[in-house]
């Protein structure tokens, strides 16, 4: 089952059998370098803000998100993450920090603030692709 979505003025076809990902980050380059890792295997959505990564998460439903932490403007990926699981259809949703902050200590704590896992950067593709396969099984057809 296919449906299409209008973004940017651009008719992009949508497959709705794939698992969806927000991805908020607030750099272009991570987000274009995510668009070409992930194209051809997630529907992939881009929130550069905290607010606009609330906004997106309120109009629809992502079976994972990807949060940068230190975003620019705005809310942090922190108060996001608290944000998202205040609501009930992502209470149980997978929220990967993916975060240049990687000293002792950080993991453990982005996941007590209601992170599922974690990753550092710079970003290892092998532990991205490792971590969707386990947070996002495919779904029998």
């Amino acid at each position: 089952m296919h449906s299409f979505i209008t973004a940017e003025n651009n008719l992009i076809k949508k497959n709705t059998d794939t698992k969806s990902i927000l991805y908020v980050e607030d750099d272009r380059s991570s987000q274009l370098l995510m668009q070409h890792l992930l194209r051809n295997k997630y529907n992939v959505d881009y929130a550069s803000t905290g607010q606009e990564g609330l906004q997106k998460a309120i109009q629809n439903k992502y079976d994972l998100i990807l949060m940068d932490i230190k975003l620019e403007r705005g809310k942090t990926g922190v108060d996001l993450t608290h944000d998202l699981r205040s609501m009930p259809q992502y209470r149980k949703t997978p929220i990967i920090a993916i975060t240049a902050y990687a000293m002792p200590g950080d993991e453990e704590y982005f996941k007590s603030e209601g992170c599922t896992d974690y990753i550092p950067k710079p970003l290892e593709f092998n532990t991205l692709f490792a971590k969707l396969k386990k947070l996002l099984p495919e779904s029998k057809s």
